[in-house]
Order: C-alpha cells, then sequence, then structure tokens
C-alpha cells in the first residue's frame, strides 16, 4: 500500500454524488472562466471545429477521409457530435459532450463508488481528474485532446480490470484521433508478456478504422494526417523554442515570432529554426525507442508489468511533449492518463509526478491564457515562465527515465496480467 493510498483514506472523500457534484461545478467553472477570459482558450471551438464542419458541410467532403487534414480522421467525431447535439449553439454542444463524458469518466474511475479493497485508489484517481482539469483551466476541455484523453483513460480502466483486447482498443482508437495514445500502445507491448495479443488487437482495431474510412469515400487523404505537420515550425511554447526565443530577447540572433495561418500557431522565424524542426521528429522517434527498450529491458529483468506499465507510459509521453516541436498547452493533458495509472496500480514513489503534472498544468495555465500576450511580445518574465514548465518537463523525462532504468536491476515478480 503506497503513501497515496495511506492519504486517501479520507471516508467523507469516498463519496460518488459528492465526487460527481463537485466534478459538475468544476467544470461549469472551466466553462465560465473560458467564456469569460479575454484572451479566448476556447477559440480552438469556434475558430477552428465549427468551420472545419462547415466546410464539410458546404463541400460535401470530409477531412482526413477525401480531403487532407492535420489530424487523423475520427478526431471530426466530437465535431460532428457537436454540431448535432445543438445545431444552433456549436460550442454549447461541445462543452455539453466533453462535460457528460468527463463525469461518467469520474464516476467510473470511481467504481461507481462501489467499495472495495481498491476504494481509495480509485477515489484518489477521480479526485486527482477533477483537481487537474482545474489547475490546467478552461484548456482541458476544449481541445479535440480532451477526447483522447477520454478514450485513453478508458482503456487504462480497462486495463485496470485485465481486459487487454479492450485496452489495447482504446489505445488504438485514441491514436486514431490524436497520435500521442500510441504512447500507451508502445509501453504495453515493451512491458506485457501478450504482445502478440496486443499486436493483434490494435491492427485489428487499426483495420477496422481503415475499412470504414474507404466505405465513407477515402483516398489517399486519409493518410495525410502523417506528412501534413511535416514542414510546419516551431511553436513558441515548445521546450526547443526556449533556445531561440531567448537568443532573441537577448540580441543573440534574429529570431522573431510570426503567425502561421495554416497551422493556427504562433511559432518561431530565425537561424537554424527550420534545420531544427526537421530533426525534431526524428528525435522523438529516438526517445520512444529507448523508452521501449528500458521497459523491454526492466520486464526481461522481471519486473512486474503492473510496477513497469505506468512509468513507461509516463516516460514515453513526456517523450512526445519534450521533443515535439508543438507546444500547445492541452499537451499537459496527456500527462493525467499515466498519473491516473500508477494510482490505480498502487505505483511506488508516485508523490513526485503526480505533484509534478499539478505543477506543469498550473504553469502551463498561467502561460497559456493568462501571461500569453505577454509572452507574444516577448516579455522575459513571461518567456522565463514558459522556460520554467519547460525545464519541469525535461527534469520529469529524467526521473522517469532513471526510474525506468533502476527497475531493470530489481526482480520483482509480481504476476503479470
Amino acid at each position: 500500500m503506497t503513501d497515496l493510498v495511506q492519504s486517501a483514506k479520507r471516508k467523507p472523500f469516498e463519496s460518488i454524488w459528492l465526487l460527481l457534484i463537485v466534478g459538475l461545478f468544476a467544470h461549469l467553472w472551466l466553462i465560465y472562466t473560458g467564456l469569460r477570459s479575454p484572451s479566448t482558450p476556447m477559440g480552438d471551438i469556434l475558430f477552428a471545429y465549427q468551420p472545419w464542419v462547415q466546410f464539410m458541410i458546404d463541400s460535401q467532403k470530409l477531412l482526413g477521409v477525401n480531403v487532407d487534414w492535420v489530424y487523423p480522421y475520427p478526431a471530426m467525431i466530437p465535431m460532428w457530435a457537436s454540431a448535432l447535439i445543438n445545431p444552433n449553439d456549436f460550442q454549447a454542444g461541445w462543452l455539453t459532450i466533453i462535460t457528460a463524458l468527463n463525469l461518467l469518466l469520474v464516476a467510473m474511475i470511481a467504481n461507481f463508488g462501489k467499495q472495495n479493497s481498491e476504494t481509495p485508489l480509485r477515489f484518489s484517481a477521480a479526485w486527482f481528474w477533477i483537481f487537474f482539469l482545474v489547475v490546467l483551466g478552461p484548456v482541458s476541455i476544449s481541445r479535440v485532446d480532451s477526447f483522447s484523453v477520454v478514450i485513453a483513460l478508458l482503456g487504462v480502466m480497462a486495463l485496470v480490470n485485465r481486459k487487454l483486447n479492450a485496452s489495447t482498443a482504446w489505445f488504438a482508437v485514441g491514436a486514431a484521433i490524436k497520435i500521442w495514445p500510441a504512447a500507451l500502445l508502445v509501453s504495453a507491448m515493451a512491458t506485457s508478456k501478450y504482445r502478440l495479443r496486443i499486436l493483434l488487437a490494435a491492427a485489428t482495431t487499426a483495420a477496422v478504422i481503415v475499412v470504414v474510412g474507404f466505405l465513407l469515400g477515402a483516398n489517399m487523404s486519409m493518410f495525410s494526417f502523417l506528412t501534413n505537420q511535416s514542414d510546419r515550425g516551431i511553436q513558441i511554447e515548445s521546450p526547443i523554442a526556449g533556445f531561440f526565443l531567448w537568443a532573441g530577447v537577448l540580441d543573440l540572433s534574429n529570431n522573431e515570432i510570426y503567425y502561421d495561418t495554416v497551422m493556427l500557431t504562433f511559432q518561431v522565424a530565425g537561424d537554424g529554426a527550420n534545420l531544427v524542426a526537421s530533426l525534431m521528429t526524428a528525435a522523438m522517434a529516438v526517445a520512444i525507442a529507448i523508452t521501449a527498450f528500458l521497459a523491454w529491458r526492466a520486464a526481461r529483468a522481471g519486473a512486474s508489468y503492473r510496477v513497469i506499465m505506468p512509468i513507461a507510459v509516463l516516460t514515453a509521453t513526456l517523450d512526445l511533449i519534450v521533443f515535439n516541436k508543438v507546444g500547445s498547452p492541452q499537451f499537459v493533458t496527456w500527462l493525467a492518463v499515466p498519473v491516473i495509472l500508477g494510482i490505480l496500480f498502487s505505483a511506488q514513489k508516485w508523490r513526485l509526478p503526480l505533484f509534478s503534472v499539478i505543477a506543469i498544468a498550473l504553469l502551463t495555465n498561467l502561460v497559456y491564457p493568462v501571461f500569453y500576450q505577454d509572452l507574444l511580445q516577448l516579455n522575459p518574465a513571461a518567456l522565463a515562465l514558459v522556460t520554467v514548465r519547460n525545464l519541469c518537463y525535461i527534469a520529469l523525462l529524467v526521473w522517469a527515465n532513471i526510474r525506468l532504468s533502476a527497475l531493470a536491476k530489481v526482480d520483482k515478480s509480481l504476476p503479470a496480467i
């Protein structure tokens, strides 16, 4: 029983109704602050997702199916659902759906209030999820990533219930919405002794998604997401962008910020920016490969699947953030998945990643939307803020790699799933 479990044994907070009521008010608060903020943290809903749906209606074509798109085509499902649930108010439809899904997820994590030996762990994870969303702010419910995280957490719940095929299918579906849940698949493949089952379940799910795409009239545009972002530049919030932004502030180079009207993001222009941007995908692939090797080595040394999996998923997810030329604030939501997995698997020494992720979420909220305009003006204080956030990412990744490497030296022969 970990220290997290001991601190969670507070009976008043093991009420499913209290959890859901607080969860509802948390979402109402996120919606209220998101709609009132002058920086429009929910802008993607109205300025990207709704226009994309309108384009599909007007053109009679489907993004990611027979028209090139930055996302795999299943990412349009929450957009269509938002338009259908409230044709007169797309944003209201989106917020209604994500609120309902998150509350359902909270109830699932808490095992719908059923009392058993896992109750403290379940409620700890559920309370963390609610608190995390509030700390991160409105961006936690206003991006496509919000839905991919829900799908990934459904996979985590299936994994906790020892339903390996179902969990793999959920992770594969999540990766078909936003690529990042592939970190869960890579970790599972490297860690579990049932690699063939995982591979077959993932391949079957992917095949179904491809077949459905072709039934919808797909052409090669269905695979456009694989190359559509290859030419994009370095987003200003990404860890790698810090070198260029500080160089510009200190007059060490001619670096500057510009707005990419295609990707709808602020990016860095200047000496070496294009070269570094072109190398980041390869760096990310190498980092993921190293994580997979470390996880495989730990499993081969006898460490339990339940011990390795949380730290492997945390490491792989951080690989996708730290070595990414994109640094969108919603990426922080990805980190909630390994943290919740670690809580539910009763991971040892899990306080550090838990509180680190909360700190990263808070710093991200301050970066965007609170001081984002200052960052665009290269205000040194705002730049220092995002730099500290990015250093927290890097420090947590270093810690995760050390922890994952150490598992290969210790024989933890708990039964694998």
